[in-house]
């Protein structure tokens, strides 16, 4: 009896034996697998990096060839590929207009270059897209031969490879939208004395070789009707539907800038002076899109009415106009153009002085004539 006890304890020690080698060895593999695991981490994320640069390096330009490359400067191409850093002194602005904030990102002064960024929101820009589908749509059913001799025309065409659609202000409804969103938010600009929307869709290859939007003519006889009544193309109003995967920013030739602007964003510059000479420095260009598709829709805004216009500097430059209209407007003093804002205040702060010192001199007086009253009474 003893002795099977003696066995069945020794069974037991052997078998607690076994369970604390497994255990043992089962921690171990743990700690060995804790280890690892960095290692695995660091595997990722080095793909992960990998990744990302492959990323990079295929949203880095390649200057690829494109139709129409004959037709750029290397300056002007040269301007597609580079990277403007903001000075040390750049503000940007914002101002409040139907309870809303507007942001302002000013580029340059003479001529005016300002982006309007998320102006128009992505709800807004898609029905506007929409409206954009459903004309192209119509065209494609009812195409007539005048069109087809125009396309056929514009595929020749070397300066500018983009589809064109025009739209009216308001005759559609997303359209319509964006146009009545716009005139309420910059107030400054009457956007009712402008022509039809000009949409461009610029896909890869796509671009525009610099020009200017302001129409030259050989002599005032050949003005158009619109131009005789409005003036010629004042300001040009660009809002970006959709923006290129790579490409598609556009440059100012001979003011050295590149603009980038996103779906929302409205880029607007001047194309004339005040004395409706063009402005030299609105020569602008679309860059060739290497990737995605870039869609602008434009509105060209005319002088006549324009409170911009009638406006101007404080150092009475003759070709610049007021800033502060479209980065700072003030309503109370919309329709004092062209006499500047600062003239506006030192005018009115001279009638309160003229009136302040003409109340002292009345009550000088009073008290001249009162003091002399009681002394002949006595």
């Amino acid at each position: 009896m003893r002795l099977l006890l003696w066995i069945i304890l020794l069974a037991t020690i052997v078998e607690c034996a076994k369970i604390d080698n497994k255990d043992s060895k089962n921690v171990d593999e743990t700690k060995k697998d804790s280890k690892k695991k960095p290692e695995m981490k660091k595997t990722v994320d080095s793909t992960k990096k990998s990744d990302t640069n492959k990323n990079d390096e295929q949203k880095t330009k390649k200057r690829l060839w494109f139709d129409g490359k004959s037709e750029w400067g290397e300056h002007s191409l040269n301007l597609c590929y580079k990277s403007d850093p903001l000075p040390q002194d750049y503000h940007c602005y914002q101002y409040y207009r139907n309870y809303e904030v507007v942001y302002v990102d000013p580029i340059a002064v003479n001529p005016i270059i300002l982006v309007f960024r998320k102006l128009i929101p992505q709800k807004l820009v898609h029905g506007f897209l929409e409206d954009v589908y459903k004309k192209q749509n119509r065209t494609k059913k009812d195409k007539k031969d005048d069109e087809d001799f125009i396309n056929d025309y514009l595929k020749t065409y070397k300066r500018r490879k983009a589809n064109e659609t025009l739209l009216s202000h308001t005759g559609m409804s997303g359209v319509a939208r964006v146009f009545r969103r716009a005139q309420a938010l910059i107030q400054t600009l009457n956007f009712n004395n402008s022509g039809m929307w000009q949409v461009l869709s610029f896909q890869k290859g796509g671009h525009a070789a610099p020009h200017y939007d302001y129409i030259t003519y050989s002599s005032p006889d050949q003005y158009s009707k619109t131009t005789r009544k409005n003036g010629n193309r004042f300001l040009t109003f660009a809002l970006t539907l959709k923006s290129a995967d790579i490409g598609g920013e556009t440059v100012f030739v001979l003011a050295n800038l590149t603009v980038q602007t996103g779906p929302g964003d409205v880029l607007l510059f001047t194309n004339m002076n005040r004395d409706m000479t063009p402005a030299v420095g609105s020569a602008h260009a679309e860059c060739p899109v290497e990737s995605g598709e870039k869609i602008t829709a434009t509105l060209w805004l005319r002088p006549r009415g324009q409170e911009l216009f009638y406006s101007y500097m404080q150092d009475d430059n003759s070709f610049a106009y007021d800033l502060d209209k479209l980065i700072a407007p003030k309503r109370d003093l919309f329709g004092m153009s062209p006499i500047y804002d600062v003239y506006v205040y030192q005018k009115l702060m001279m009638e309160a002085f003229a009136a302040e010192h003409a109340r002292k001199l009345t009550t000088e007086k009073s008290m001249g004539t009162g003091k002399s009253g009681k002394a002949g009474k006595k």
